[in-house]
């Protein structure tokens, strides 16, 4: 994969985390979309997913993570990411 962005999910208290990151530009080349601590905690096999859209729901503990989204190389482009925190 290429073009890695990187965003900042910062949790005061545990909460349910829901993630889609969708193109904006029509391509149907898939999006990966990963999740990982600031400590490296998260099970990388719970907190990744690939799609179009990419989907991921997960109830994370308090903290900073670090938001991944990438695509295949060539096929970078505009995306929009939608995150919704609620209470577990």
């Amino acid at each position: 994969t290429s073009s890695d962005v990187v965003h900042v999910l910062e949790l005061s208290a545990e909460s349910n985390v829901s993630l889609v990151a969708r193109r904006t530009d029509g391509v149907t080349e898939p999006l990966f979309l990963g999740v990982h601590g600031a400590s490296c905690g998260v099970d990388a096999a719970q907190s990744c997913a690939s799609g179009t859209p990419a989907f991921l729901n997960r109830t994370l503990p308090a903290g900073t993570y670090h938001v991944v989204v990438e695509s295949i190389a060539g096929f970078a482009g505009p995306y929009a990411l939608t995150a919704l925190v609620t209470a577990p």
